[in-house]
């Protein structure tokens, strides 16, 4: 999946305008994102590249993990 591809689908959700009808649920997860020292405000797609980053790498770093909690465990 490209750059392109995955902000287009996660940008209406990471910029969180009021205008936007989000249910209960998302509107909750958006917020506690936005509580992240590194959470970039702006506009830009490079601003919501890396905003979707800070999102992604926790799931990506513990899969990288995983397979040596196997070991040590």
């Amino acid at each position: 999946m490209n750059a392109y591809l995955m902000l287009s689908l996660h940008s209406q959700t990471l910029n969180n305008h009021s205008a936007l009808e989000l249910n209960q649920i998302t509107d909750t997860i958006a917020t506690k994102f936005c509580e992240h020292d590194w959470w970039d405000f702006g506009q830009g797609w490079k601003n919501l590249l890396n905003n979707l980053r800070l999102v992604i790498q926790p799931f990506i770093f513990f899969n990288l993990l995983k397979p040596w909690l196997g070991v040590f465990a």
